[in-house]
């Protein structure tokens, strides 16, 4: 059942000062180091899972879709960076250290299995012992598999499960396809493997199928990011690595000054855009937040077609990426919120929608924000049962 909200305009503007004080009381100054940390990820990740939630709640739990507009358009930009910061993620830690597809099932798929399952245990005992609600024994195997054919919002156990379909499909391939030696024919083999996987006739709702088709990309894009970032950093060193391999190799001093030549002009130029560089990092700021607004609001492909509204999605992504690559801040709000993100995906519909205790007795923007951080601890809750579960069942850490 909808919600009705009678002021959502009100209520959207006191909802986004709230998300404006805690991203603005938590923000501390970003740590030089590494051009995509950890701290990094889980701040996108953070963004992700607000952009869901925001889609769901402004447009399919409440009467009036002006309810949290903006914030609420950005639903299908959320799940690619999830999908995007997951081949990004496996990629790094695949390259950092090889296993086997044994261990890389163990150690990397047992990751999403284990909170997944946790939470198909948990709603399907819940609902039916409060709700009454029987899904029979096909269905029930079905998700338990993985397989969700259907993403209907009010009907379904958990319609956003839909994800974890196209989550595990990647995890289950990519060990046999990627090669730390040649991870660019990698992505490229893994994103043919998903156009195969989209194209093909599935026994799956025309939704679910759709979105499979608008979100594909965004794994094999993150790999493909893992490669440009280790050339990035490549680059960086090279100045040092040339001037250190004259020295070793004791060629002649022409070569050597030359080099040494060569390191100036590039200290010079680093200098001189470090001598403008706020007016720099503002013009990028500006310019990102621009295609930001204009490929969110003003054309996001939505209903244009599979192609277009992936495309002008991955833009989007694209840009998010870089303006908090370039930010001089972090927000631990995020990076806390990032950092059970999984988890609060997996729980955060039937909560909001069919157990709701918070939108009856509150402001439609008090609600929304305390659900934020319901969510926050149960996801905390939650990893911390999974972490004893898997040491118990697959005795991983």
């Amino acid at each position: 059942m909808l919600i009705n909200i009678s002021d959502p305009i009100f209520q959207t503007v006191i909802f986004s000062g709230l998300m404006l004080v805690a991203l603005l009381f938590t923000l501390k100054k970003k740590k030089p180091g590494e051009l995509f940390p950890r701290s990094l990820t889980n701040e996108l990740k953070g963004v992700a899972i607000l952009a869901v939630i925001f889609a769901h709640v402004g447009y399919f739990l409440f009467t009036d879709t002006r309810f949290i507009f903006p914030l609420s358009v950005l639903g299908g930009v959320g799940v690619n960076i999830f999908l995007f910061l997951s081949g990004y993620g496996l990629a790094v830690s695949s390259a950092k250290k090889e296993l086997s597809v044994g261990q890389f099932y163990l150690r990397r798929l047992s990751k999403i299995i284990v909170p997944f399952w946790l939470s198909l245990v948990a709603f399907f005992v819940i609902d039916h012992f409060f709700l009454h609600l029987n899904y029979g024994l096909v269905t029930m195997v079905e998700n338990f598999l993985g397989f969700f054919p259907t993403n209907d919002l009010y009907r379904d156990l958990n319609s956003p499960l839909w994800f974890i379909t196209l989550i595990i499909f990647y995890y289950l391939i990519f060990p046999f396809f990627f090669s730390r030696r040649r991870p660019l024919l990698s992505a490229l083999g893994i994103f043919v493997l998903g156009w195969i996987f989209t194209s093909i006739k599935l026994p799956v709702g025309s939704g679910v199928l759709g979105a499979y088709q608008v979100h594909f990309v965004a794994f094999p894009l993150g790999l493909l990011a893992f490669v440009l970032l280790d050339k990035i950093n490549i680059v960086k060193l090279l100045p040092l690595k040339l001037l250190f391999l004259a020295s070793r190799l004791r060629a002649s001093w022409t070569v050597f000054f030359e080099t040494l030549i060569a390191q100036k002009y590039f200290l010079n130029f680093l200098y001189f855009l470090k001598k403008f560089r706020f007016v720099y990092y503002i013009v990028t700021v500006l310019i990102l937040l621009a295609i930001i607004f204009y490929t969110a609001l003003i054309h996001s492909g939505v209903g244009q077609g599979a192609f277009p509204e992936q495309t002008i999605s991955l833009i989007t992504v694209i840009c998010f990426v870089l303006l908090f690559m370039v930010r001089k801040t972090e927000s631990r709000f995020l990076t806390l919120l990032g950092a059970y993100s999984f988890e609060i995906y997996l729980i955060h519909w039937p909560i909001m929608y069919r157990y709701d205790f918070l939108y009856r007795y509150l402001p439609a923007a008090t609600a929304t924000f305390l659900y934020i951080f319901i969510f926050i601890l149960l996801g905390f809750v939650m990893r911390t049962v999974c972490t004893k579960l898997s040491r118990l069942i697959f005795r991983i850490s």
